[in-house]
């Protein structure tokens, strides 16, 4: 969570800001997505609700501009409610061996997944797989800081709506979109050489996720050629999900990568130890029932005992 949350921290106090005035429409529509399809903690929901309704009194004035200071001022006036966003950006899962790598635009990505993911998990209807990804192309166009990469973006997702119509479809859509940036960027000097840029995901984390299982190693030159897109869509179904998030500080920091494939095209995540809840549950069972066998033994072997002293007594 804590990268997504940054994630949002960095759109509403850096990113935005920095525009001489502020594309309403598309603010208020891309806010409107995160009310809806982010798996926000419930000060952060609370928030993102107020925000939304007071995007949506601007838009409704078409006469009135959107002004970075408009937006500074309302940020702020929430701080003391105890509904805003984190105040410090910190990287977790995006921290890049330097400064300079990562950060903000690994952490939009993992936004993006995780929009197109819980708008699918959670049924939303009111709006369609196409729906999702216009308003993630809409914010990418009008404020993401990296002209170039929105020129790209735009140019990839500008027929989204004749290509895509369900939640599952976007899914997938997002994630080939990924992979051709992924692709465009591994031999850019922006990209981190501690974490290259590779066909996702990489056959440590789902051999079954391509037909080419056995070989590939997801570098460009030896990506696989052929994807089971049906394994995976499941398995960005769960490396997404908001059981895949930590909530709060104080839980326990889960591993969304590790997730194991099972069969068909399903997945469990991995707790520890190559593990899943399922392999812990039933060593919980297997041991509960030794110990009943080693109970009921132990007293088996007290009353024998006790028949045998019984017996010489007897014959004494």
């Amino acid at each position: 969570m804590r990268d997504l949350e940054s994630a949002l921290s960095f759109i509403f106090t850096r990113e935005i800001v920095i525009k001489k005035i502020l594309h309403k429409e598309n603010l208020e529509r891309f806010v409107g997505l995160l009310v809806q399809c982010f798996p926000a903690r419930p000060a952060v929901n609370r928030f993102l609700k107020i925000l939304h309704k007071w995007l949506q009194g601007i838009v409704k004035d078409k006469d009135r501009p959107l002004r970075p200071s408009a937006l500074r001022l309302f940020y702020n006036m929430h701080k003391a409610d105890n509904t805003s966003l984190p105040e410090n950006v910190e990287w977790r899962t995006c921290q890049g061996s330097r400064p300079q790598y990562r950060g903000y635009p690994c952490s939009l990505w993992i936004l993006f997944h995780t929009l197109t993911v819980n708008c699918a998990t959670r049924g939303i209807t009111s709006l369609t797989g196409a729906d999702v990804l216009a308003r993630i192309r809409g914010y990418v166009k009008s404020f993401f800081s990296c002209l170039e990469c929105s020129k790209h973006f735009y140019n990839m997702s500008k027929n989204v709506e004749k290509e895509v119509h369900t939640h599952n479809e976007a899914i997938l859509w997002l994630w080939r979109a990924h992979n051709k940036v992924n692709k465009r960027l591994s031999k850019e000097p922006s990209t981190d050489p501690h974490f290259p840029k590779i066909a996702y995901p990489p056959k440590d984390l789902c051999i079954e996720c391509s037909d080419d299982r056995k070989g590939h190693n997801n570098t460009w030159n030896d990506s696989p050629s052929t994807w089971r897109d049906n394994v995976v869509l499941n398995y960005l179904k769960v490396h997404y999900s908001v059981h895949n998030i930590r909530l709060s500080e104080s839980e326990e920091t889960p591993e969304p990568d590790r997730v194991r494939y099972i069969s068909g095209n399903e997945f469990v995540r991995v707790i520890g130890f190559g593990m899943t809840y399922f392999d812990t549950s039933l060593c919980v069972i297997v041991y509960g029932t030794g110990v009943v066998i080693l109970v009921m033994l132990y007293i088996y072997i007290l009353r024998r005992r006790r028949r045998g002293v019984k017996h010489f007594s007897h014959m004494a």
